[in-house]
């Protein structure tokens, strides 16, 4: 079977992942606002061009991790585009904490920002933390189970893990894992201890520039949720602008109880031993005014060997269905609809207000 025909993507406009739940003691609730961000002033045109850009490049990334996971390969990152029409969410790190800004993304796992001394940084518009003036600083020593969950090094004798974190279109973060506070919302209780993060000393890569560094809400063990863990419920929420919204709105993601929908349906969602880091969905079909299209059962499984599924990903602006099913929707739209199919990037829309 081809691994361009194993995988799906999907992108969620409100979405809750509930985790296991914990009755210690210790809960709290934090709400951050998120925004998103596009270089320039873009009409809808081009930002639903680019969007269309972004994803196909972010599905074919995904699409090789996959492939290099399920063949054996001992590639543990986990694949990340960071580019234009990103969310971001305003995090501060250390004591006194430095403000800055995050890309959030559900498809990774490591919390990190730029960090002094800069061996190579790129411009961000806040300042570059510094860990020598941080009271709550301290390094992750290099034989912790943390340090094991990244591709770590190790220079002579030091005792301390360093790590290499690359992401699938070749822009990646070095530096030194380590524990400090984290302000990851407003109000009492914000400021969480002991997070793990990566102190980059060396990053580059396209897109990096939007903010100071990334959020990992991935299921694995550095991204932020885990740690988090029972002090949160072991839950987060998030509910996203669509790329028609105004770039001054922002929409919510929440830590912990609140993020509810009243008479929502629940799914339970699926873990992929293969590949832990990833959140996927249990898909049994499409329908299209009301009516299932005829898409052979079976094909949005996630098989044994860690091939298939359909994954939550935050960074993917379009849902990606594997071609078998694709090709179907497509018929049954095309039938259901007397209109002449339009290639975006020609900046040609029969409706220049369409909602997506």
């Amino acid at each position: 079977m081809e691994y361009s025909k194993l995988l799906g993507v999907v992108a969620f406009i409100c979405f809750s992942i509930p985790m296991i739940a914990s009755s210690s003691d210790g809960h709290f609730k934090l709400r951050v606002n998120l925004t998103r961000r596009s270089e320039g002033d873009f009409n809808f045109t081009q930002r639903l061009s680019g969007a269309v850009d972004r994803s196909k490049i972010r599905m074919n990334m995904i699409e090789a991790f996959v492939k290099q996971r399920i063949a054996g390969q001992l590639d543990t990152e986990t694949p990340l585009h960071v580019g234009n029409g990103e969310f971001l969410m305003n995090v501060a790190v250390g004591t006194p904490s430095v403000s800055f800004e995050a890309i959030v993304d559900t498809g990774s796992d490591l919390i990190w920002t730029q960090c002094r001394p800069c061996r190579n940084c790129y411009t961000q518009s806040t300042l570059i933390f510094d860990p020598s003036k941080s009271s709550t600083y301290s390094r992750v020593p290099y034989t912790n189970s943390l340090c094991n969950a990244l591709k770590r090094f190790k220079t002579g004798c030091n005792p301390d893990c360093m790590f290499n974190y690359r992401y699938g279109d070749g822009s990646e973060t070095s530096g030194d894992l380590a524990y400090e506070s984290f302000s990851i919302g407003s109000g009492s209780g914000s400021m969480v201890a002991g997070i793990a993060f990566g102190c980059g000393h060396d990053n580059q890569g396209r897109g990096f520039s939007q903010g100071g560094g990334l959020v990992g809400l991935g299921r694995g063990a550095l991204s932020l949720i885990s740690q988090l863990g029972s002090k949160v419920h072991n839950k987060f929420s998030y509910c996203l602008l669509s790329i028609t919204d105004s770039p001054s709105q922002t929409s919510p993601l929440i830590f912990g109880e609140g993020g509810s929908l009243s008479g929502a349906n629940t799914i339970s969602l699926i873990k992929n031993c293969a590949i832990p880091s990833f959140w996927y969905i249990p898909v049994t079909g499409i329908t299209l005014n009301g009516e299932a299209v005829n898409i052979p059962s079976g094909t949005f499984d996630l098989q044994s060997n860690g091939a298939g599924g359909m994954i939550i990903d935050s960074g993917t602006t379009l849902t990606y269905p594997i071609e078998a099913a694709y090709s179907r929707v497509k018929g049954a739209i095309q039938a259901a609809i007397d209109l002449t199919p339009t290639d975006i990037r020609s900046g040609r829309l029969a409706n220049p207000n369409l909602q997506i």
